[in-house]
């Protein structure tokens, strides 16, 4: 069983498109990579969650964050944001002391 040859030609035809079309594409993000056109946004973290990475506070401050069930937490970040009350000096000027950290969900 052969197929029509109209059919091997639509698959040339739409091969050529796509091809072109692929090509297009590449060359467009490239200049729009070389220019700097539609820089990305580092948007990372978010204030109201601790654990994910944030800006850097200027210090001590009061956050809080809604649970899924609806519940308010409000807990103390420093500088870093990390939950604890304690700034960043005042944990690096703490020799003496043993401190554990806790990463997770």
């Amino acid at each position: 069983m052969s197929l029509p040859a109209s059919f091997g030609g639509k698959v040339v035809t739409a091969a050529t498109f796509v091809g072109i079309t692929a090509a297009m594409l590449i060359v467009a993000d490239l200049v729009c990579n070389l220019f700097g056109i539609f820089p990305p946004a580092y948007e990372y973290g978010d204030l109201d969650v601790g654990w994910l990475t944030s800006t850097r506070a200027v210090n001590v401050r009061y956050d809080r964050c809604i649970e899924s069930s609806g519940k308010v937490v409000q807990y103390v970040r420093n500088e870093d944001g990390i939950r604890t009350d304690f700034s960043v000096p005042q944990l690096l000027a703490d020799r003496g002391s043993f401190k554990v950290g806790a990463t997770g969900d």
